[in-house]
């Protein structure tokens, strides 16, 4: 007997799932936590398979049976319904729909997180549930795939990816199909996120060895000359791998970085000391001819690895508790703020994070600026003393985080 409106008020949720049939290959789903939804079985091809059209009441009887009519026609026309294109031509796998987000939003990232943000979902959803209809995807299909990920230690990547997941599924939401959120309800159920700062060296000691360690790498000069770029200008790591020779300024000896490049999206200006600008007039007549400051050893126009430096840190016979490349800015942020000789407002503007105070100011190119060239100027100085063994001046024994 064919479901009515009455009838299908009056299913009560039991402790396991259970199916009413409605006809003709439509069917309500009553879920434990009371959620009822409409599916579609059918048969292609002798292949048997069922999509999601909708969850009641959002989507009525009478609404489901069309949607069922609609399937129906597909199969008439041997057109598998869960891979077939909805009104705006999108299709509904997974994998279509994610490349259709990424596609949609990697404008307005840097180009280091549009290109983890593939990386991952390319390595870590699509083997799992990329091919799957978008409409089909359970949230037991969704903690299964990211368990695979805290399995192998990786939690606070899983974490990330069920973001990235709730992302793609709100954006097919948004496009009209008919489905919810997985990803929204496995939260609670991975690995809780422990937040940790970037590891770096904050002691002017130890800051010193670590200076002649770089002045002393054996591998490849161009990398000497990036740990010592961003050891001087103490930019993120993303910022100083993607930088440009028509970035750079000689004659006022100043850096801009694009706001595309920068994490919050501004415009970011780096005064260069004149360590700075010597190590990149060592470095122009090995990498100057081309695009990138501190291209890929690969070729094909690429940027350097985000792996080459923090190999080159390993190499040098630090571990990811003690140092990595973002490290650079927490050990500046220390110095800098322990040194009693700057205002905190300058370092911060200099470390490009975003002022806390909405009514302070709008952030400006030149906002400070000769404040902060002289601070550069003295970072760099201070450095080169502790790199040639000169006395350490005596600071007060605190660390800082950066974790931005």
């Amino acid at each position: 007997m064919s479901l009515t409106v009455k009838k299908i008020d009056t299913l009560k949720p039991k402790e396991k799932t259970y199916l009413v049939i409605d006809a003709d290959g439509l069917y309500l789903a009553v879920y434990p936590s009371g959620k009822k939804v409409w599916r579609f079985r059918y048969q292609l091809d002798g292949k048997r398979n069922q999509i999601v059209l909708g969850q009641y009441p959002d989507l009525s009887l009478a609404d489901a049976r069309n949607k069922a009519g609609e399937k129906r026609n597909l199969l008439a026309e041997k057109i598998d319904p869960s891979k077939a294109r909805c009104k705006g031509g999108a299709i509904t796998t997974f994998k279509d729909v994610a490349l259709a987000w990424h596609g949609a939003n990697r404008g307005r990232w840097t180009p280091d997180h549009a290109d983890l943000t593939l990386r991952r979902i390319e390595q870590d959803l699509f083997p799992w549930i990329g091919a799957m209809s978008i409409e089909e995807i359970r949230a037991s299909d969704m903690l299964t795939t990211l368990r695979r990920v805290e399995s192998r230690g990786a939690c606070e990547v899983a974490r990330r990816l069920r973001g990235i997941a709730s992302n793609i599924f709100q954006y097919s939401i948004a496009e009209g199909r008919d489905h919810n959120d997985p990803a929204a309800s496995v939260q609670k159920a991975l690995v809780q996120r422990t937040v940790k700062s970037f590891s770096a060296i904050t002691k002017p000691n130890e800051v010193a060895e670590l200076l002649r360690n770089i002045a002393a790498y054996k591998g490849s000069n161009v990398v000497r000359l990036a740990l010592l770029f961003s050891a001087y200008t103490f930019a993120r790591p993303g910022e100083v791998r993607h930088a440009e020779w028509n970035e750079i300024d000689f004659d006022t000896g100043l850096w801009t970085i694009p706001k595309e490049k920068t994490k919050r999206r501004r415009e970011h200006v780096v005064p260069l000391a004149r360590q700075t600008l010597e190590v990149l007039r060592e470095l122009q007549p090995q990498t100057g001819g081309g695009q990138w400051l501190f291209p890929s050893n690969r070729g094909k126009g690429r940027c350097m690895s985000e792996n080459t430096v923090r190999i080159a840190i390993r190499s040098m016979g630090y571990d990811q508790d003690q140092m990595t490349a973002h490290g650079f800015r927490s050990t500046a942020s220390t110095l800098l703020n322990e040194s009693g000789k700057w205002d905190f407002q300058t370092i911060e503007l200099q470390l490009a994070h975003v002022q806390r105070d909405k009514v302070a100011g709008v952030y400006n190119r030149s906002e400070r600026m000769d404040e902060r060239q002289a601070m550069m100027q003295w970072y760099a100085d201070y450095l080169d003393l502790l790199t040639s063994g000169g006395k350490v001046l005596s600071f007060p024994s605190k660390d800082a985080a950066v974790n931005e």
